[in-house]
C-alpha cells in the first residue's frame, strides 16, 4: 500500500540516485583525493591577502574546479594553447618555429589578451603571482611565465612570478628549461603527481578538452574557442557531489558555495520528497 501510494516519489528518488552514481563514475575517488591533495597545497602557500594565483591554459581543469570552492583564494584562468615563444633567442637553428620569439604584432595581440583576462592590474602590484600548469617539459609555463613578467614590467607593475608545475618529475627535471627562458630558478616550484594516477592520465590525454571551462585561444586564432558546456557542467556536478559529502573539505570550501549548496539542497526535488517520506524537521 505504501509502496504504491508512493511510488512516483520513489520513482523520483530513485532516478536521482542514479544521477549521482553517474556523477560519482564520472570522478573516481583516486582522481578526487590526489586533486584535492595538489589544491589544498597550492592554496596553502597563496592566500589571496598576499597572492593570486594564474591558471594556464585548459588542462588544469581539476585543479580549478577545487581552487574555485576554496575560500580566501584568488583565482584567474588565462586561456592559452600551444604557447613556447621565448623571449629572446641568439641561435634560431637550435630550437623549431614554435620557440622563435614573437613579431612585435604578435607580442602586442598577445598583451592585450593578458589586458582582456586580468582586468585591473592594480590588483597585481606588490602580490605575488603563483603561475600554474599541468607540465611535461616545462615549455608552455615558462614561455607564459616568462611573458607575464615582460607584461608586468611594461606596464609598471610590481610583482613577484612564481611558475609552479604540477608535474610527475621533481624541480631539478626543468632546471635547464628555466634558464632558458631567463627566469629566477629559485621561485619555480614543482607538485609531484603519481604518473599511474588519474589525474595524470587525465591532463596527459587530450581528455581534460572535453572538461574544462576554459576556452582554447592562441595566437593563431581569430577568436575564443567553443566550449562543450554540458560536458563541463557534467564534470563540474560531479565534483561538487564530492565535496558535498567530504567533511575533511567542507570547512575550507567559501562560504557563498557552500551557501548556495545548502540552498540547492533544501529546494531540490529530492529534499522535498525526502521530507514527504521521512515526515522529519526541515535542516
Amino acid at each position: 500500500m505504501f509502496f504504491r501510494k508512493n511510488f512516483i516519489v520513489i520513482l523520483v528518488l530513485f532516478l536521482i540516485s542514479l544521477r549521482s552514481f553517474a556523477f560519482n563514475e564520472l570522478i573516481s575517488d583516486d582522481l578526487y583525493e590526489e586533486t584535492k591533495k595538489i589544491a589544498l597545497e597550492i592554496a596553502e602557500t597563496c592566500p589571496a591577502k598576499d597572492c593570486i594565483i594564474l591558471s594556464v591554459g585548459r588542462s588544469p581543469v581539476p585543479i580549478n574546479l577545487f581552487l574555485e570552492n576554496i575560500k580566501n583564494i584568488s583565482l584567474k584562468k588565462i586561456p592559452l594553447s600551444n604557447f613556447r615563444h621565448l623571449l629572446n633567442l641568439k641561435d634560431n637553428s637550435t630550437f623549431n618555429e614554435k620557440f622563435i620569439p614573437l613579431s612585435k604584432w604578435k607580442r602586442n595581440k598577445l598583451f592585450i589578451h593578458f589586458d582582456n583576462i586580468l582586468g585591473s592590474l592594480d590588483l597585481y602590484s606588490e602580490k605575488n603571482i603563483k603561475i600554474i600548469d599541468f607540465s611535461k617539459n616545462g615549455y608552455s609555463l615558462m614561455a607564459v611565465s616568462s611573458h607575464l613578467e615582460k607584461y608586468f614590467h611594461e606596464k609598471s607593475i610590481n610583482t613577484s612570478l612564481e611558475p609552479l608545475a604540477i608535474s610527475k618529475e621533481s624541480s631539478e627535471y626543468y632546471e635547464k628549461v628555466v634558464s632558458m627562458y631567463g627566469l629566477d630558478y629559485k621561485k619555480f616550484t614543482t607538485l609531484r603527481i603519481s604518473p599511474s594516477g588519474d589525474l595524470y592520465r587525465l591532463m596527459s590525454s587530450s581528455a581534460f578538452e572535453h572538461y574544462s571551462s576554459v576556452p582554447k585561444w592562441d595566437l593563431n586564432m581569430n577568436k575564443i574557442g567553443d566550449v562543450s558546456e554540458v560536458l563541463v557542467e557534467n564534470f563540474e556536478k560531479a565534483f561538487q557531489e564530492k565535496m558535498k559529502v567530504d567533511l575533511e573539505i567542507q570547512a575550507k570550501l567559501s562560504l557563498r558555495k557552500k551557501v548556495s549548496i545548502v540552498k540547492l539542497q533544501k529546494n531540490s526535488l529530492f529534499f522535498q520528497c525526502y521530507r514527504y517520506l521521512t515526515r522529519t524537521r526541515s535542516f
